[in-house]
């Protein structure tokens, strides 16, 4: 790579919070990796994703979703930009608490929990932009397939976060 000399390690992170009128979401996500050549990294990530659903008040559920995955990342320079390629495998579980308005007694009825697991592969572009020699921001599109349960959880992102090279 150019004149910005990689580290053995990366470790990354990034947090997500979202709010409408009827769900709120947060969520964190860490990955690091494992350099085994000065171009191709090797890692993994952890996750955790939290859901609140309220429908008018009455209609109650809360979900918490857990991931962990595997990732190669190729970087390459061009004009001094440090792109790269990425593909992953991922594993994840939701598991989800419902509970029913019940409108003949007027009150909360039966909470019930499902647990659905799947897994999915993402393959994704992008670059790091560093502000000090282990430093860097970090912007990627990421498309994925896969599924958790019956619910398809298929997607293309943009993505952004810090990486910090030790």
């Amino acid at each position: 790579m150019s004149s910005t000399k990689f580290s053995d390690n990366t470790l990354e992170g990034s947090a997500t919070f979202g709010d409408s009128q009827e769900i709120t979401n947060t969520g964190f996500d860490v990955e690091g990796g494992y350099f085994l050549s000065p171009d191709v990294e090797l890692g993994g990530h952890i996750g955790l994703t939290g859901s609140d659903y309220t429908d008018t008040g009455k209609n109650n559920s809360t979900s918490t979703e857990t991931g962990f995955g595997i990732y190669g990342r190729y970087y390459f320079s061009h004009s001094g930009v440090h792109h790269w390629v990425q593909a992953g495998m991922n594993s994840d579980s939701i598991e989800t608490t419902s509970t029913p308005w019940n409108d003949v007694e007027n009150k909360a009825g039966t909470a019930t929990t499902a647990t659905q697991n799947g897994s999915s592969m993402d393959i994704g572009v992008g670059f790091s932009h560093f502000l000090t020699e282990s430093a860097a921001l970090e912007v990627g599109a990421f498309s994925r397939t896969g599924s958790i349960g019956t619910w398809d959880t298929s997607s293309v992102d943009v993505v952004w976060g810090f990486s910090y090279f030790f």
